[in-house]
C-alpha cells in the first residue's frame, strides 16, 4: 500500500513539473535567472580557446626559434671545429720542425745552441751549422730530492730546415751505445705525449712490441715483425679492453683447469681407495 501511494505521489509530482515546465511564466523566470550565467561561461570558454591559441602560436613561434639557434649552433660549432682542426695541423708543422734533447748537463753561462750543436757532432758525427737551428731550455729548473743538485732542463731545437732535423734523428740511434743518458725526440703536443706515454707503459708490460713517434703521430708494432700502426685514443683504450679480457678468460681457464686437475685427483683416489678394500677384503 505504501508502495502504491510513493508511486502515485511520483507520478503526481512529474506531471506538475511537465505542467510548470510548459507554464511561459516559469520559462521567463528561468531564462532571466540562467541566461546571464550561460552568457558568462559562454565568454570564459571563448576566452580560454583564444588564450590556447595563442599559447599554441607563442609555442610554434619558440619552436622555430629554437630550430634556427640550433642551426645556428651547429654552424659555429662546425667552425670551431674547423678552425681547431687548422691550429692542431699547424701547431703539428711547427712542432715537427723541432726536436727536445733531455739529459745535457746544464751550467749557468752556457752557450746553449753551440752545446747542443757540439754534443751532436761529437756524438753523432752530424754537423750542423749553428744558422740552421736555435736551442734554447725549457720548463723551471727542478731540484733533485736526492743530492739537492739542479736537474737539467730539457732543450728545445727549432730546426730552419727538415735536413738537419732528419739527419739527428737518423743517427739518434748512436746514444744508445754510448750510455750518456741523453735522449732525443720529436717535440710532441701534449695530447700525443700522454699517448706515447701510455703506450711506452704498454711496451715495457710486453703488451705490445714497440712504439715511437713519426712526425707528430703515435706509430706501435704488435709483433716486432709486423708492420708500424698509427696509435689513436680510441684505439689504445680497445688495447686495454683486449688486455683485461684475454686476462680473464686466462684466469677462467687456469681456474677450470685446476678443478681438472682435483677432479681427476679426486676419482684417482677414490678408486685406490675400493682397490685397496677389495684386496682387503679377499685376503681374509
Amino acid at each position: 500500500m505504501a508502495s502504491l501511494n510513493s508511486t502515485m505521489e511520483y507520478d503526481a509530482f512529474k506531471a506538475l513539473s511537465m505542467r510548470l515546465m510548459q507554464d511561459p511564466d516559469f520559462q521567463q523566470i528561468q531564462k532571466e535567472t540562467f541566461q546571464p550565467y550561460i552568457r558568462h561561461l559562454s565568454q570564459i570558454v571563448q576566452s580560454l580557446t583564444a588564450e590556447k591559441n595563442d599559447l599554441k602560436t607563442q609555442v610554434n613561434d619558440l619552436k622555430a626559434q629554437v630550430s634556427d639557434l640550433h642551426g645556428k649552433i651547429n654552424k659555429v660549432v662546425n667552425k670551431a671545429e674547423i678552425l681547431e682542426t687548422k691550429v692542431t695541423t699547424q701547431v703539428n708543422q711547427e712542432k715537427n720542425k723541432n726536436l727536445r734533447i733531455s739529459g745535457l748537463v746544464e751550467s749557468t753561462a752556457e752557450k746553449t745552441s753551440e752545446q747542443v750543436q757540439n754534443f751532436i757532432k761529437e756524438n753523432m758525427k752530424v754537423v750542423i751549422p749553428l744558422s740552421d737551428f736555435q736551442a734554447e731550455r725549457v720548463g723551471l729548473k727542478k731540484v733533485s730530492s736526492v743530492d739537492q743538485s739542479s736537474k737539467p732542463r730539457p732543450i728545445l731545437v727549432k730546426f730552419n730546415n727538415v735536413w738537419s732535423r732528419r739527419e739527428i734523428l737518423r743517427q739518434k740511434k748512436m746514444l744508445k751505445d754510448l750510455n750518456l743518458n741523453v735522449f732525443i725526440t720529436e717535440d710532441l703536443t701534449r695530447e700525443a705525449s700522454n699517448l706515447f706515454y701510455q703506450a711506452r707503459q704498454l711496451r715495457k708490460e710486453g703488451k705490445i712490441a714497440a712504439t715511437f713517434p713519426r712526425n707528430g703521430v703515435i706509430m706501435y708494432k704488435k709483433e716486432l715483425q709486423s708492420k708500424p700502426e698509427k696509435l689513436t685514443p680510441e684505439l689504445l683504450e680497445q688495447i686495454k679492453k683486449n688486455i683485461l679480457l684475454d686476462s680473464h678468460n686466462s684466469s677462467t681457464e687456469t681456474v677450470n683447469s685446476n678443478n681438472s686437475d682435483n677432479s681427476t685427483i679426486d676419482l684417482s683416489d677414490r678408486m685406490n681407495l675400493r682397490s685397496s678394500s677389495d684386496m682387503s677384503t679377499s685376503s681374509k
